[in-house]
């Protein structure tokens, strides 16, 4: 399954730069590609951020629709945090593993089970893989604009709050964003396992159409974007709509 991003405002996805000085500029982030034998720099996002971005989105609409926060209570972080970051494990996870209880969980939570996570005392593997997204451009022959075209330098600034900061240290920070300009396009490819189920599919299309930013600083009006590609979510919003639904995703919560 292939997807279209086309940025409607400049995109800003940072580059890994642990340990490295930058000084005040932000890099988008760059992999090395060889195509027809030439070497070239890309912009790229990355999968992993294209499926945070999904995952995200996906249970905080679970959470807005069922009303989740008020009815787990104090369950809701530890359900929170499997559904919308990736879980976790604890230090005495289960040595076996449960195949019925995978079973009925992947049944009565599509979106997890097509997303995967680490619920506390079991891994529980996702159905999908997320490609990095790449430009149409020149140079990858898939697009008629030069890469040099396709990332510019966007200066900002950053103020000290002048009522907390030294007066003599209250000084504007400039700094500088590269970011992918407004109108370009990126395509990724999406990947399901050969035992997805269609409502697992379609809760994956469902999530694309909810996306409407990727990537940092979307406060300043960064990563507004378009998408196209996505395919049906019919049977998601059916799985949505069910009389039983939130009470199934409260006794997942319960028994986490």
């Amino acid at each position: 399954m292939t997807v279209t991003i086309k940025t409607l405002t400049p995109v800003s996805h940072g580059a890994f730069s642990d340990g490295i000085d930058l000084g005040n500029i932000q890099l988008f982030r760059r992999i090395p590609m060889i195509y027809n034998g030439e070497i070239y720099e890309v912009p790229v996002i990355s999968g992993n951020a294209i499926r945070g971005k999904l995952r995200r989105l996906l249970a905080r609409e679970l959470v807005d629709r069922f009303e989740l926060r008020e009815e787990l209570g104090k369950k809701f972080d530890k359900f929170y945090i499997a559904i919308a970051n990736g879980g976790n494990l604890d230090k005495d996870m289960d040595v076996s593993i449960n195949t019925e209880k995978i079973r009925e969980l992947r049944s009565d939570f599509p979106m997890l089970s097509v997303l995967g996570s680490a619920l506390y005392k079991f891994m529980m593997p996702g159905m999908c893989n997320i490609g990095y997204a790449y430009p149409r451009c020149k140079e990858l022959g898939n697009g008629d604009i030069a890469l040099a075209d396709i990332v510019t330098e966007i200066g900002q600034t950053r103020h000290i709050d002048k009522t907390v900061a030294d007066p003599g240290e209250a000084k504007p920070m400039p700094y500088t964003v590269e970011a992918i300009v407004p109108g370009a396009e990126l395509e990724f490819n999406i990947y399901f396992a050969p035992q997805s189920t269609p409502i697992e599919i379609a809760c994956i299309n469902h999530g694309l159409k909810l996306m409407q930013t990727i990537g940092g600083k979307n406060g300043a009006g960064f990563g507004f974007i378009e998408i196209s590609g996505a395919e049906s979510d019919e049977r998601y919003a059916e799985w949505l709509a069910a009389d039983d639904t939130k009470q199934k995703l409260v006794a997942i919560a319960e028994a986490l």
